[in-house]
């Protein structure tokens, strides 16, 4: 029996569908097997979670049951389910340590996975985020009304989910496997990064924003997966943005440029009399962007200045006031205009 198939035999026994058989087997498991592969949790937070998952079978269940046991025995096979149910999610690997009352772990069919089994969908119905650990390792923080599907456990080829809404990634790394996000008409492609996506169905535009590592981003023909219509590749602080009405990709810097420096250097230098040139040179280094100058027209112009809490626009708009230059952003590019510093 697969993982995929023990899910769907839990979720048969939570609903009272099991026939004697089956109930027989997913006990015989939690009497011999369970108790064995206890999650590396302190007992008090696993009973708190366990009683959260109660509250929900109960509500659910006891809509449809109508037998005539008394409170306290079905309490007692309820407390057993929610174990059962805890067990087999940690032993498929997609554990989840937010809930919510109309969010339930269940199996999905889909058509657009390389293999054949079930997917995990996870609705985030909730005001808050909810973070997701994948079996793999990979993290995903999932934004409110949002939600995002997968295996549970992933296939030796590839890595893929599919996602609705807004969520944050940070993958394992696994050169032999990459790591595929389908949101809605674009696809993403990485082998191991960090970078977010925002893909709502009412909404005209999906965005994917890089933060770290490099993502290939293709918009697909139709359903056919290995069709594609146009592709981009992404390093940090850049973004594209597919327009679903022209199906089109553009590629541009992120609205908040952050430091991708493992150790920033911005802070380090002394800028006293310092040439401008050297400051956006400091600038590309430190936030892993392209600012296009004239060397020649810039060479005279130096300036003293201090690097605080700014952001990059924000200090690429100081240093331009400071030698009556200007500045605009086009595509992944910060392009300088000044007549020089002469005067």
């Amino acid at each position: 029996m697969t993982s995929a198939d023990f899910l769907v035999l839990i979720n048969k026994f939570i609903s009272g569908n099991c026939s004697p058989e089956e109930e027989e087997i997913i006990l015989n498991w939690y009497k011999n097997v369970g108790k064995k592969r206890r999650l590396d949790l302190p007992e008090e937070q696993l009973r708190l979670i366990e009683d959260r998952l109660i509250s929900r079978i109960l509500t659910k269940i006891q809509k449809r049951e109508k037998e005539a046991l008394s409170r306290s025995s079905r309490y007692s096979l309820y407390r057993v389910a929610a174990a059962i149910l805890i067990l087999a999610i940690v032993g498929a690997g997609a554990f989840l340590f937010n809930f919510n009352q109309n969010d339930l772990v269940e199996p999905v069919k889909t058509t657009r996975v390389a293999h054949t089994d079930e997917l995990i969908r996870i609705r985030n119905s909730d005001k808050a985020v909810r973070h997701i650990v994948l079996n793999d390792g990979s993290q995903v923080t999932l934004q409110p009304q949002s939600e995002i599907r997968y295996p549970s456990v992933f296939n030796t080829k590839q890595r893929e989910v599919h996602l609705t809404g807004e969520a944050f990634f940070e993958i394992k790394k696994s050169s032999d496997q990459p790591f595929l996000v389908f949101a809605n008409q674009v696809v993403t492609k990485v082998l191991g990064t960090s970078f977010s996506i925002k893909a709502y169905q009412n909404e005209s535009e999906i965005t994917v924003s890089v933060r770290s590592g490099k993502v290939a981003v293709y918009a697909q023909s139709g359903d056919n997966q290995k069709e594609i219509r146009e592709e981009v590749i992404l390093t940090p602080n850049q973004q594209a943005i597919y327009n679903k009405e022209r199906k089109h990709v553009s590629k541009q810097l992120v609205l908040e440029p952050h430091l991708v420096l493992p150790k920033p250097t911005l802070f380090d230098m002394k800028y006293d009399e310092a040439p401008v040139i050297k400051i956006f040179q400091v600038l590309e280094e430190n936030y892993g962007v392209d600012i296009v100058y004239d060397e020649s027209v810039l060479s005279e112009c130096s300036l003293t200045t201090l690097m605080n809490n700014e952001g990059l626009f924000e200090r690429i708009k100081i240093i331009c006031e400071a030698i009556g230059a200007e500045y605009e952003v086009n595509g992944t590019d910060i392009i300088i205009k000044s007549a020089g510093c002469n005067n």
